[in-house]
């Protein structure tokens, strides 16, 4: 046995479950208690310094694998082979040398043979060496380093063998073979790992890097901010940041309706190609849909003591679910199923040379069992966007009182408290009438896709009033577990929703 393989086994096997636990980004927090093992290791390179590969681990209580890019240090201050917690492990998706040395140990020999005989491929690259991160960024799922000769590396954390093809590398890999969306990164690599037991998982990608000023989240929450806050009399800047204000919403409404027309073009014969709308289907998805709702709502419902100041949200959601659960019951058409992206909002969309570019297509809806046949109603993702749109007026709303707050407290002169419904006539309604007036426009212009669109417009509006409640119980529970400081903004957004419950102007 490779020495620094029985190391790392050694090390592995040494750490305690609530290490592990307390790790950033460990994607496993649900497990009470979890010991992991090693599954699987590859090693690209081994020296005097050390090691570099991928490990593979296994943990209680669970089947889903986790991939653990590391370097081993022989010798390195607080870090030697004594110490046996996991950062012992170097985590090398902050190492550029990590990079270099796997696609120079791939170009020599592909595939690389794994410990436990496993197989680990890579699909045709670009780009040359030259190794110099520039960003990075991980959460549970999966890590992203940008590198310098343009392109950006995803490595998929989490392997679950019951689904182990990435929905994100399938969407990809279709839209480059098709032309009616180009508002994508393109993959230049795929990596694969074939394990032991012969499943075959996409272990990561590799994508031309976009150059960009960031997404339309921040852009949406600044321009609000500068309508919000521009000195009294400035008519001529009010007009020009409104007027880039609306044309990025238009430009959100043709992305999505661009993006939905190319899902409904995939071909018959491919695993993402959209169902029609035919009864069996459709009552498969309406007892699965219900069924998550539910799920949902009894989330929602256990931390209603936490937030009194919205207990009427709480009180009413069950009457709400109850009348809305009856209306699907009773929809029959809900036009085309496609492969949606699956969780579409304004901080996915990044702004690049005046367009704008749909990024990661990897969702938690995306990692269902049996995900390949999921298809849902475009106006699903629809209420999404609309979702995002309210987030980032309310939180617009929440930094704008807190910059006036600080603007008063250093100067009681200041007096400037222009409504923003005042600019412009600009309001959420007004926004959203833009967004899907953009969308159905876009759709129009393409004669074969009006199956796309349920035919009963009256529906139009139910549908779309149905996906937002169910939206907003998601974003609450989501918000509530993993990011706590916007679940009263979610509320607050939930609020307006029941104000306007029957008032989605979509025409």
């Amino acid at each position: 046995m490779n020495a620094f393989i029985e190391i790392i086994e050694k090390l592995v096997s040494k750490i305690d479950a609530q290490t592990w636990l307390k790790q950033p980004h460990f994607p496993f927090q649900n497990l009470k208690n979890s010991r992991g093992k090693m599954y699987d290791i590859c090693l690209f390179e081994v020296n005097a310094t050390g090691a570099w590969g991928f490990l593979i681990l296994k943990f209680d209580d669970t089947i889903e694998l986790m991939v653990f890019p590391f370097r081993l240090a022989r010798y390195q201050e607080k870090a030697d082979l004594i110490t046996i917690l996991p950062w012992s492990l170097r985590e090398a998706s902050f190492d550029s040398r990590m990079y270099e040395i796997w696609r120079s140990a791939q170009k020599n020999k592909n595939p690389l043979i794994t410990y436990n005989k496993g197989l680990f491929y890579y699909k045709k690259s670009s780009g040359n060496v030259g190794f110099l991160m520039s960003g990075i960024w991980s959460d549970s799922t999966s890590i992203c380093v940008r590198l310098d000769f343009q392109i950006a590396y995803k490595i998929f954390k989490v392997l679950n063998p019951e689904n182990p093809i990435s929905s994100e590398v399938e969407i990809l890999e279709y839209l480059n073979t098709q032309n009616h969306f180009t508002a994508y990164p393109k993959i230049v690599n795929t990596y694969e790992y074939v394990a032991p037991d012969q499943t075959k998982y996409h272990l990561g990608i590799g994508m031309k890097y976009i150059p960009n000023e960031g997404t339309l989240f921040p852009e949406f929450v600044s321009l609000v901010q500068q309508l919000k806050l521009s000195p009294p009399n400035s008519s001529s800047l009010q007009l020009r940041l409104y007027r880039q204000f609306e044309k990025n919403i238009q430009n959100l409404g043709r992305l999505i309706a661009d993006f939905h027309y190319a899902m409904s073009q995939v071909p018959r014969q491919h695993i993402l190609a959209a169902e029609p709308n035919k009864q069996n289907y459709i009552q498969k998805w309406k007892e699965h849909f219900i069924f998550s709702l539910e799920k949902k709502s009894l989330k929602f419902l256990e931390f209603k003591n936490q937030f009194l100041e919205y207990s009427e949200i709480f009180s009413k959601i069950e009457l709400l679910k109850k009348d809305y659960v009856e209306k699907l019951v009773s929809f029959e058409d809900f036009g085309l199923f496609i492969k949606i992206h699956g969780n579409i909002h304004i901080g996915k969309i990044l702004i690049s040379d005046q367009n704008l570019i749909l990024l990661d297509f990897d969702s938690s809806s995306q990692n269902l069992l049996d995900y390949k046949n999921n298809k849902d109603p475009c106006f699903k993702e629809i209420a999404s966007v609309i979702c995002s749109l309210y987030f980032s007026w309310f939180y617009s709303e929440f930094k704008y009182f807190s910059t006036l707050k600080n603007k008063i407290e250093n100067d009681p002169t200041y007096s400037n408290v222009t409504k923003i419904e005042e600019l412009q006539n600009l309001s959420l309604d007004f926004i959203i009438q833009i967004f899907m007036k953009f969308y159905l426009g876009a759709l129009d212009e393409n004669i074969e896709i009006s199956h796309l669109l349920p035919t009963n417009n009256s529906s139009h509006q139910e549908l779309i009033s149905l996906f937002i409640f169910d939206r907003l119980i998601y974003q609450c529970v989501r918000s509530q577990e993993h990011d706590k400081e916007n679940t009263k903004i979610w509320l607050q957004v939930f609020q307006f929703f029941i104000s306007k419950i029957k008032s989605v102007d979509i025409k």
